[in-house]
């Protein structure tokens, strides 16, 4: 009786978590390129709702009651680090306070430290925009996993050989853009956003950036970047929807660039990092 008490004991505890933390139930994410990694692991039957609308920017949008309500169902919202989370969290946590909050992506990663630390244009030695990167995408991979696993143990096989094969799959698109780059004449890009630092620093390229700490460029440093844009032979700037209009416009303009649109918060984010590496190799 005792023996067989030790085999009940660790199924009940695993019955337990799986329950505590809604087995199969709905999933929240901050952005869309968060259910692309959720949807890898957990299956095209996992339920996944995105909390930030398409063409918002995460940096000015303020989540309305109406927002919070729509997602309030789901049993776990899953964070990926961009510092406004913290406040959603708590307003979501209004709404449902039962959710229960996961970091997909934690900046304490040692992952990340050796990436190494580096000023990005919000001001902090953290570039929140990890998912940009195949390296620190296998670190949200592997955490998405742990997640899953913890809401449905049972599943647990399963979802290992999804994990296999979504490692894989970032493998090979690394590859794939150090093939192309390799090729490429050019090593340096302008945004008018500074979303892609992390993908430049993992493949060796310059990421020179309009924004300043999210703030509009001051004219010294609009007189910089035209001689940088010269001299490096940069012919477009790339913009990315949800930011005003006016502003990227007219700094092309005034740059005599050509403006490339690419969307960093979409589920397909692969696919828009092979349209910037072909507008960098034009």
């Amino acid at each position: 009786m005792v023996k067989r008490s030790w085999i009940i004991i660790p199924c009940l505890l695993l019955l337990c978590t799986s329950l505590c933390l809604g087995a199969g139930g709905q999933i929240v994410v901050t952005i869309e390129p968060q259910r692309y990694f959720v949807k890898a692991i957990g299956g095209e039957s996992q339920e996944v709702m995105v909390l930030i609308p398409p063409n918002y920017d995460p940096h000015s949008f303020e989540p309305r009651v109406s927002d919070l309500k729509r997602v309030a169902s789901a049993g776990i919202y899953m964070t990926i680090g961009i510092p406004e989370e913290k406040e959603w969290a708590k307003k979501l946590k209004g709404v449902s306070p039962k959710i229960k909050i996961f970091q997909q992506y934690a900046s304490e990663d040692e992952s990340e430290k050796k990436q190494g630390d580096h000023k990005h244009a919000h001001g902090q030695y953290h570039d929140p925009h990890v998912w940009l990167s195949p390296k620190m995408g296998e670190v949200i991979a592997k955490r998405t996993f742990d997640l899953l696993v913890e809401m449905n143990a049972a599943k647990k096989e399963e979802y290992q050989k999804r994990l296999e094969l979504c490692l894989k799959t970032l493998q090979d698109f690394a590859q794939e853009m150090k093939t192309k780059l390799s090729q490429c004449p050019r090593k340096a890009f302008l945004v008018y956003h500074p979303a892609y630092g992390v993908f430049a620093e993992e493949f060796g390229l310059t990421q020179l950036a309009i924004e300043k700490e999210g703030k509009e460029p001051k004219p010294k440093d609009l007189e910089y970047l035209l001689n940088e844009v010269k001299k490096l032979g940069i012919k477009e700037l790339i913009i990315q929807p949800g930011m005003p209009s006016g502003p990227q416009r007219a700094i092309a303009e005034r740059l005599g660039l050509n403006m490339v649109t690419i969307n960093p918060l979409t589920e397909d984010w692969m696919a828009e990092l092979r349209k910037l590496v072909d507008a960098i190799c034009k």
